[in-house]
């Protein structure tokens, strides 16, 4: 709903996306009808293989939808603009969901019951893995730069800037020049500072 209403820019879903959806719902529109008319045609593809199925299609929705989140904080060496208590309960609901397999398993006796379901203990340790990187970006990597953005966004915005520490800056800064250009949501420009000068 909000990818409909609110302001996108020129982000558009690419061909080869929108044709990866629409033929796994197809796949799945298909078997649905094939297990309302037939049954079980051929063995796995019960209700069950096909609830595993979408199981499947989860696992690999998460593993390939964070990585545009974390090639995109590289490239502007900022996590700012997102909310980092979203990933951190993330990495929660994916802690806890580990160590209740983990505690089941140790309960009943039965280990096996934690192999059975690879895919919960894939999407737990997926989602903890991504969640670790961020956290890092934000915590580590990036925790100067972050400051400094959200420094300059404030002097902007009070009409309190200072020669030197940030100039507008229409396009891409080389990173060759050992700097980093940040987009102003304040101006709508983009603000630019030399790595130097941040510490």
């Amino acid at each position: 709903w909000q990818i409909w209403v609110y302001d996108r820019g020129g982000q558009q879903a690419s061909r080869i996306v929108v044709l990866i959806i629409m033929c796994i719902v197809f796949f799945f529109f298909v078997w649905a009808i094939v297990l309302g008319t037939y049954g079980t045609p051929f063995q796995g593809f019960g209700p069950l293989g096909y609830l595993y199925a979408l199981s499947l299609v989860k696992a690999g929705v998460t593993l390939t939808k964070y990585i545009p989140q974390v090639l995109l904080n590289r490239k502007r060496r900022l996590t700012v603009g997102w909310n980092i208590w979203n990933v951190m309960l993330d990495f929660s609901g994916g802690f806890l969901s580990t160590v209740q397999e983990v505690f089941d398993a140790a309960v009943t006796g039965y280990w096996n019951g934690l192999y059975g379901n690879p895919v919960k203990l894939a999407l737990g340790m997926l989602s903890m893995t991504y969640n670790v990187i961020f956290m890092v970006q934000h915590f580590c990597l990036y925790k100067r730069y972050n400051r400094a953005f959200i420094a300059a966004i404030r002097a902007e915005m009070m009409g309190e800037e200072e020669e030197g520490d940030a100039v507008a800056f229409g396009g891409c800064i080389p990173e060759e020049k050992n700097e980093i250009a940040m987009v102003s949501p304040a101006a709508g420009a983009a603000v630019a500072f030399t790595t130097d000068e941040i510490e």
